[in-house]
C-alpha cells in the first residue's frame, strides 16, 4: 500500500541548499496521519481528507543555549505557487530549542488538499534573531487520493482547484 512507503527526509543536515546562520538546524521531518480511524506513521504518501496530519520535525541546536524560535512550513504546488503556510508566528505557539536537539510537532486537523505532489519548505528564526535555518522547496509528499465525499467520484488537481471542501447543497 502507498501508505507505508516510508519518508526519505530523515537526515536533512545533508541537504547543501539551505540558508540561514545554521546556528540551528533541521535534522528531520516525519510526516503521519489518521485515515478512517487507522494511524499511518513515517509516510511520504498521505490519504486526501485524512482526519489528521502530525509533521514532526527534528532541530539540532548548536548554540547549546534554549531559545524561543519561530518555525515555519511552506507548502507550494508542482509550479512553485504557495498553497499554505503553517507557522507559531502567527498561532503565537510557543517553541523553545532545547540544549542538544528539539522534537517540534504540528498537528493539522482535516487535510484537504487534492491528490498531487506538493513541496515543502522549512524555515526557522529565533525571536527577535536571524534566521537559523532556511530549506526551501526540497521537501516533496504526495498527497494520494480517497473517497472524500463518498460518492466513489474524485476530484483531480488540475480541474477542480488546490483544496477538498466539505459541503451540502439543496433546495430551499
Amino acid at each position: 500500500m502507498l501508505e507505508n512507503t516510508p519518508t526519505k527526509y530523515n537526515e536533512l543536515l545533508k541537504d547543501s541548499s539551505r540558508r540561514g546562520d545554521q546556528s540551528s538546524q533541521f535534522i528531520s521531518i516525519l510526516f503521519s496521519y489518521e485515515f478512517e480511524g487507522a494511524f499511518f506513521h513515517n509516510v511520504s504518501n498521505i490519504r486526501s481528507g485524512c482526519s489528521k496530519l502530525i509533521i514532526d520535525i527534528v532541530i539540532k541546536n548548536n548554540n547549546l543555549h534554549h531559545r524561543d524560535i519561530y518555525l515555519a512550513i511552506d507548502i507550494t504546488d508542482d509550479r512553485n505557487i504557495p498553497i499554505m503556510n503553517i507557522s507559531n508566528q502567527f498561532t503565537q505557539d510557543k517553541i523553545t530549542t532545547n540544549s542538544n536537539e528539539s522534537k517540534i510537532r504540528y498537528e493539522i486537523d482535516n487535510f484537504n488538499l487534492i491528490a498531487k505532489t506538493y513541496k515543502m519548505s522549512l524555515w526557522g528564526k529565533e525571536k527577535g534573531g536571524n534566521v537559523f535555518d532556511f530549506i526551501e522547496n526540497e521537501i516533496k509528499f504526495n498527497v494520494v487520493e480517497s473517497d472524500f465525499f463518498g460518492t466513489g467520484l474524485l476530484p483531480r488537481a488540475k480541474q477542480h482547484g488546490s483544496f477538498l471542501l466539505r459541503n451540502r447543497c439543496y433546495n430551499i
